[in-house]
């Protein structure tokens, strides 16, 4: 009654709004409150470990049971069983840690120098024809791979598969790097994919499988001699573009002269070849990369000539961004190189563990998620499921 009385004076309006404001907080706080409880993140646990194992999500009740009958933990007793146990919720779950894994990516990718991406496709149990996406990139001096997306292909052709990628990368201007089979669908020199993609990006550096070839020529191969012969013949055709690609190396240190004058002028020819092909698009600043790789040159033969260059890159992202920029972003690229698609053939042996003959009417969203989550470098143990929680949490309104 007294509000209603105000409703007359104008007052009624904000104070139901400051009611509805604080009842919309503290359900939004009890949710998180409630989404953050042993039973919630044991049960994002179970669906995690489910798929890191390529177990079914629908023997997710049955293991909600088995947890229940052997008393542990508390959450799943008898007397307090949970709401989100069945294979829909479980779903749901595994979207929201597939999600925050995928989110992580591309967090990175915009962080990144620049990326290289692998490529290739393959038939399931099912016939269904799908892409597999890999990338690879150097994170604040860290050389990362993680698989990315499992998409479905509605054509085999190179100009089906340019659009799907290009639909993933159109606004990603740091896709620098390409590898692939040997298939002319991808790296045709007309209309191939990667053509295709380095129209778009003249800077683009493309490489293929060596694995591949080799597989198709090993059946022909009579002797050791006429192998070396075809492995030194698969390198040498496997990279096109060999001044650059042998510009790249002057980044071995572990190769620079002994003598601290023969290292004042080494590798000037291979730096410039590298600054006329990545400073065409902008993508360094050509004026100071002299200047930037004399000191480099110096900074690097005084304190870290003994060091493996895995363990250096970090340094110097850390230490000696600001100072080499130029540098240390042609050093990021360079080590981005995907210079094999092999991982590709580890995604489709995951594909293949997940759906099976028993497992076949999986849709492909659902078998990215758990491809997302089963290729996973962080065991359940390591993983962090807050932002997966929060993800989940956010999908759709939740009951307390």
């Amino acid at each position: 009654m007294h509000l209603l009385l105000k409703k007359k004076t104008g007052t009624f309006q904000k104070e139901w709004l400051e009611i509805y404001r604080c009842s919309k907080n503290f359900k939004s706080f009890a949710l998180e409150k409630h989404t953050s409880t042993k039973d919630h993140t044991d049960a994002t646990n179970l669906v995690f470990w489910l798929a890191e194992n390529d177990i079914p999500l629908s023997k997710l009740p049955k293991i909600m049971q088995l947890c229940r009958a052997l008393e542990c933990p508390k959450f799943l007793s008898i007397s307090n069983p949970i709401i989100y146990e069945n294979n829909i919720s479980g779903r749901q779950t595994l979207s929201a840690i597939s999600n925050s894994i995928e989110e992580a990516i591309w967090k990175e990718l915009d962080e990144a120098t620049a990326f290289g991406i692998m490529i290739d496709e393959s038939t399931d149990i099912s016939c269904e024809p799908h892409l597999i996406i890999y990338v690879k990139y150097c994170w604040h001096g860290n050389i990362k791979i993680h698989f990315l997306k499992l998409l479905q292909l509605n054509g085999k052709d190179s100009k089906s598969i340019f659009e799907l990628v290009i639909s993933l990368f159109d606004e990603k201007d740091k896709l620098m790097l390409f590898a692939s089979d040997d298939a002319s669908v991808m790296l045709g020199k007309l209309t191939g994919v990667a053509a295709r993609i380095k129209e778009r990006n003249k800077c683009l550096f493309i490489t293929y499988c060596i694995a591949h070839r080799l597989a198709l020529t090993s059946e022909l191969i009579v002797n050791i001699q006429s192998f070396a012969s075809a492995v030194i013949s698969e390198i040498q055709e496997r990279f096109p573009d060999r001044p650059l690609l042998n510009s790249m190396k002057i980044f071995d240190h572990t190769n620079w002269p002994n003598n601290r004058e023969e290292l004042t002028s080494y590798d000037e020819k291979e730096l410039n070849i590298l600054a006329e092909f990545y400073g065409k698009e902008q993508i360094i600043q050509v004026n100071n990369i002299c200047e930037e790789w004399f000191g480099y040159k110096a900074i690097i033969y005084v304190n870290y000539k003994n060091i493996e260059i895995e363990l250096l890159i970090p340094k110097l992202f850390e230490f000696y961004y600001d100072t080499f920029p130029n540098i240390i972003q042609l050093l990021g690229i360079v080590y981005s190189i995907p210079f094999s698609s092999v991982d590709c053939e580890r995604g489709f042996l995951k594909q293949n563990l997940i759906k099976t003959d028993l497992q076949n009417s999986l849709n492909i969203e659902t078998l990215h998620f758990l491809m997302m989550v089963g290729l996973e470098e962080k065991d359940l143990f390591e993983f962090n499921f807050t932002r997966a929680i929060q993800i989940w949490n956010n999908k759709c309104k939740r009951r307390i």
